[in-house]
């Protein structure tokens, strides 16, 4: 990824003074021409921005479209500390469904959204990969592991474990090494991470994405997930007049 830049401040991003927006936004934009007009890379350069709003997305993406960029991406860990969570996924929305119509077919990335049920709907919106610690830390840093359901557990709670993904199905004593073990915890999340990705992959193929994140929205009972999802289908139909 190109060195996006991050504005120095507390403020939420989307709320910031236009001034700090757009300097930060220019400061991105001049450091990922510069990475591409002078460096011989032999991976993919990103151009990305930690851009907070729909009219922001608009303009900078369209430049960066502009300079002959051909991947592009977003930053958006500031969107989903707790205490912006609502205001701020609905933000992360915007940007992306922003930048996805400027950008056509091209590649997309969300960084710093590793949020197992979030990660169905950046895809349904237009992202193509993202990135995250949440599997790792959460295995590691507090003793929890992961539902395919998005939901976790600490797992000192564990009382008895059906899992049968690739790494619990043929422990016979799972529950004493996800317990004893941070490093069967992170891979033990991470294949739940890999089931989801792969059930909304296929789902999209066969037409049923919609129906996918729908019933896993459902299953979590959570309201704050059920109002992106909402946000989300309306934003698309808004911008695409499809859902």
């Amino acid at each position: 990824m190109s060195v996006n830049i991050s504005p120095t401040t507390d403020e939420k991003l989307w709320t910031m003074p236009e001034g700090l927006r757009k300097k930060a936004l220019d400061e991105s934009l001049e450091n990922a021409n510069w990475m591409k007009e002078n460096l011989d890379l032999d991976t993919r350069l990103y151009c990305s921005f930690e851009v907070g709003t729909m009219q922001d997305a608009s303009r900078y993406y369209n430049m960066a479209v502009e300079a002959g960029h051909t991947a592009f991406g977003a930053g958006f860990g500031l969107f989903l500390r707790p205490a912006t969570l609502i205001p701020g996924q609905q933000q992360m929305c915007d940007v992306i469904a922003s930048a996805r119509s400027i950008i056509g077919d091209a590649p997309f990335h969300c960084s710093g959204v590793s949020s197992l049920n979030l990660i169905p709907i950046i895809y349904y919106l237009g992202a193509t990969s993202c990135d995250g610690s949440t599997p790792v830390i959460s295995g590691t840093a507090y003793g929890s592991v992961y539902l395919e359901s998005g939901r976790s557990m600490k797992v000192s709670d564990i009382k008895a474990w059906s899992c049968k993904c690739f790494v619990c199905k043929d422990e016979k004593n799972i529950i004493s090494l996800l317990k004893k073990s941070p490093e069967h915890r992170v891979r033990h999340n991470i294949q739940m991470w890999f089931r989801v990705i792969r059930g909304m992959v296929r789902a999209k193929h066969e037409g049923e994405l919609v129906e996918f994140i729908g019933e896993r929205v459902k299953k979590t009972k959570s309201k704050i997930l059920n109002q992106c999802w909402e946000y989300a289908k309306t934003l698309k139909h808004q911008m695409t007049g499809e859902y």
